[in-house]
């Protein structure tokens, strides 16, 4: 990240080298046009100097955005967020610092992508992430990083913050969310825990990630036995417990595909 960043920095002090050549070339041919003076092949020279300072000044401002976007794209993922790398390097520098006081780690899991994948395919399944994903960056502030943690997991770091401010920002998912169900008929549905850094309630980067990943998982498993109870309440009491089995059975067929709706894109 760091070699990259160079490149960009030498290619801007090109650019203002050059700037600076075209500027003190203009000024002598100012200079040279002046009445009286015979300097013709010099300033034919010149202006071919010039018009080469001009071109050279236009392939460093296109090499530049080139570059710039290749160091943008090394460090995103298909739904536009910070990939595993780009989590790394932000993890190395907030270990570095001298505590972690106020950082919070938010972790997600999206329910349901492998039967996304298996019945609707891996591009619908890939638009699946990509809305869980924009819901996410619908909750950010200015103190927010957000990546892409695993296949369907997600990670927020939230620097100089409280657990009230992680609670506002999952309540204002959880409506998020909502409202994108209310809208079709493959909805979202996710796990979620956090961890804060207290200075009764230390933890280093690494520590604090687990902490809130375990919170996570423990979010899943309620959700998933509360699932479990839902589904066993609608089975009818007076059938034998072999047609109980086969109505539990029958009830898990996943309806047939249907197309999944997006947010605008990010």
């Amino acid at each position: 990240m760091k070699k990259k960043k160079n490149i960009l920095h030498l290619c801007e002090a090109t650019f203002l080298l050059l700037l600076l050549i075209l500027i003190s070339t203009l000024y002598l041919l100012k200079y040279l046009q002046a009445p009286g003076g015979s300097y013709s092949p010099m300033l034919h020279l010149i202006q071919l100097t010039l018009l080469l300072v001009v071109l050279t000044l236009a392939l460093t401002l296109i090499q530049r955005e080139l570059l710039s976007r290749l160091l943008v794209n090394a460090f995103r993922d298909i739904t536009g967020i910070h990939n595993k790398t780009s989590l790394e390097n932000k993890i190395t520098e907030l270990g570095e610092l001298p505590s972690t006081f106020g950082i919070g780690v938010m972790m997600f899991d999206l329910n349901n992508l492998k039967h996304v994948n298996d019945t609707y395919g891996h591009e619908k399944g890939d638009e699946f992430i990509q809305t869980f994903a924009y819901c996410l960056t619908r909750i950010l502030d200015s103190n927010s990083f957000l990546a892409r943690y695993g296949g369907d997991e997600f990670i927020i770091i939230q620097t100089d913050t409280d657990s009230e401010h992680l609670k506002q920002m999952q309540h204002r998912l959880a409506n998020l969310v909502h409202d994108y169900n209310n809208q079709t008929t493959l909805t979202l549905s996710y796990a979620t825990g956090y961890e804060i850094s207290q200075q009764n309630h230390y933890f280093m980067m690494e520590d604090l990630i687990n902490a809130a990943d375990k919170k996570m998982y423990q979010d899943k498993t309620r959700k998933k036995l509360a699932a479990i109870k839902q589904n066993s309440s609608t089975i009818p009491p007076t059938l034998p417990n072999s047609l109980q089995k086969r109505f539990i059975s029958f009830s898990k067929v996943q309806p047939a595909a249907i197309p999944l709706p997006l947010f605008p894109p990010m």
